[in-house]
């Protein structure tokens, strides 16, 4: 009985932090399980897919997509390089149109974030729209990525750079040939 109602009070915290963290205009697949004190909204449009595991006190809000198998850790944020219009006169910046206005006089400060399958997200890093992340990368806790990520490249730092391959040439083609087998496609070819 004991054990029971363990799964019951599991599965209901489960529901409560995938009900409060994701906000309007996100879509998600099967399996996704997202840790409390979570953020995830988008202007128009986010899809996050199946198998995708994020941790606790993450923070999304853009456009975009995040693949399939990922694993965001805790602490991470994924942010517009261009949210706040600073270009905006006579307004002071807390008044300026932002992303989520209506009256955002450029509707480009809407750029999307690319995620691609398979891909790793350590502890408390800040990722930029207007990129892509390819399949199968890694990036380091504390990073700052402000640039594209090669697919199964490994980036750390601030501003995040490449410091070696996941894989080499190889072990990627028999891991893409593992996954296959195991019914795991990819959604993003990167």
């Amino acid at each position: 009985m004991i054990s029971f109602f363990i799964k019951v009070v599991k599965f209901l915290y489960r529901k409560y932090n995938k009900l409060f963290a994701i906000r309007a205009n996100v879509t998600v697949g099967p399996r996704f399980k997202v840790g409390p004190h979570s953020y995830i909204r988008a202007p128009d449009h986010m899809h996050i897919g199946h198998d995708t595991h994020i941790g606790r006190n993450f923070f999304l809000a853009c456009n975009g997509s995040i693949g399939n198998g990922v694993l965001i850790s805790s602490y991470v944020a994924i942010v517009g390089r261009y949210d706040h219009d600073m270009a905006a006169l006579g307004e002071y910046i807390s008044e300026a149109p932002w992303i989520y206005s209506t009256n955002a006089r450029d509707r480009d400060i809407r750029d999307a974030i690319e995620i691609g399958d398979d891909v790793w997200i350590g502890f408390g890093c800040v990722i930029l729209t207007g990129i892509k992340i390819g399949r199968g990368a890694v990036i380091g806790a504390g990073s700052i990525v402000t640039k594209d990520v090669s697919p199964y490249s490994i980036v750390a730092g601030n501003p995040a750079i490449v410091r070696g391959s996941r894989f080499n040439e190889h072990d990627i083609e028999e891991h893409e040939k593992l996954l296959a087998m195991r019914g795991i496609r990819s959604r993003h070819k990167s």
